[in-house]
Parts: C-alpha cells; sequence; structure tokens
C-alpha cells in the first residue's frame, strides 16, 4: 500500500488536478494527503467530487476555516477512520485490505509561527502515548531541521528549528 502526502499550491487549477490525477494512477497511491491553504469548504468538496469521484476524502474545515488538509483514500483497497482532525493535523488509522496490515497516520501541515505550532507538538505527544500501531507521520511540519535548510530567507534562531 502506497501513502502520499503533496503541498501543492494553487490547488483551485485543474492543471493541478490533471497532475494529482497522473501522480495517483502512476504510482498506484491509494492515500494521498493534499495539503493547500487557498480553498473554502465548498470549493473542495466540488473540487473532489468532480475531480476525484471514485474516491473517498475527508479534510480539516471543522478545525479550521482554510481547511489545509486533504486526505483522498481508495476505498476499495484501504479501510480509513479519522481518529482525530486539528487545525495542524488528521490523525487516522488505516487497514490495508489487500494484506491486512494496520497502521496509524498522522496528516500534518503545521501553522508559520513557533508559537501556534507549539499546539501540534502537544498534540503530537497525547497521540505518541496511546499508541498501539505503527505510526507514520507525514506532511509539511512548516519547520527545518538545520540553518543549512534555508535557502534565500531570513536567519531563523535554535529555537526555532
Amino acid at each position: 500500500m502506497i501513502t502520499a502526502s503533496w503541498n501543492i499550491r494553487g490547488f483551485n487549477l485543474p492543471l493541478k488536478h490533471h497532475a494529482i490525477q497522473k501522480f495517483l494512477r502512476n504510482k498506484g497511491v491509494n492515500v494521498m494527503a493534499i495539503l493547500e491553504t487557498k480553498l473554502n469548504t465548498i470549493s473542495v468538496e466540488d473540487t473532489m467530487k468532480r475531480n476525484f469521484g471514485n474516491w473517498n476524502f475527508s479534510h480539516n474545515f471543522v478545525s479550521h476555516n482554510a481547511g489545509q488538509i486533504r486526505i483522498l483514500w481508495k476505498s476499495d483497497k484501504v479501510t480509513l477512520s479519522v481518529l482525530q482532525s486539528s487545525a495542524q493535523l488528521i490523525h487516522c488509522f488505516i487497514v490495508c485490505k489487500v494484506t491486512g496490515k494496520q497502521f496509524q497516520v498522522s496528516f500534518i501541515y503545521g501553522l508559520q509561527s513557533v508559537m501556534a505550532r507549539r499546539s501540534l507538538w502537544i498534540n503530537l505527544s497525547n497521540i505518541s502515548a496511546s499508541l498501539n500501531f505503527p505510526w507514520l507521520l507525514i506532511g509539511d511540519f512548516n519547520n527545518i531541521l538545520s540553518p543549512n535548510d534555508r535557502f534565500n530567507g531570513v536567519d531563523i534562531s535554535a529555537y526555532e528549528m
């Protein structure tokens, strides 16, 4: 089973829909997180049904007005249950219908500021304390591991990493 995540700007453009459809088909993806910040709940519902009608989907608009995380999955290949949704993550339990493998996954889109991301780290810590299955964390933390990861930007402090 293949799980993927893509932080894609301009998801509301038809060209991006085709790029994602091609990626899903060519890579054999069964579960995909799409990270994007410029859609509203009406446009995302319409876009998903029109372009990804044979995929199930979920999002985090209830927790964040920009609904930064969308999840697509093929219900004939996996059973996906959303366990928790917040402004910065959607945490799921997945069962592969082909292999029977079970795992949990947190799809993440971290907020921009260090202070805003603090709740993400607390949330992840709480999730980790109650895990009974393998756990995958995937997405965009909007953070870097070292100053060498930064290109063309303002210098950052150790506190921000």
